[in-house]
């Protein structure tokens, strides 16, 4: 692979890093609200949802890191 094309991947690479910080700021919050909420409310449909979100956003920050680690592999 040329200079060209491994840069264009790092930059990728780059790209995705900020991507997943954000993802991971905002499991973190929604993670926190749950936390925050009593035990009857976490239980509820709504606590349910929130608690459904932060497993999402789990499994996107797992998609990001399998991305990223693709694209390290493809650039060596």
């Amino acid at each position: 692979m040329n200079k060209q094309r491994r840069d264009a991947i790092q930059s990728i690479l780059d790209e995705l890093q900020v991507l997943r910080e954000r993802i991971e700021s905002v499991r973190d919050e929604e993670q926190g609200a749950f936390d925050n909420l009593p035990d009857s409310l976490q239980q509820g449909s709504g606590g349910q949802r929130m608690d459904e979100a932060v497993s999402a956003l789990d499994v996107a920050l797992d998609g990001v890191d399998e991305a990223a680690a693709s694209l390290d592999e493809a650039q060596k």
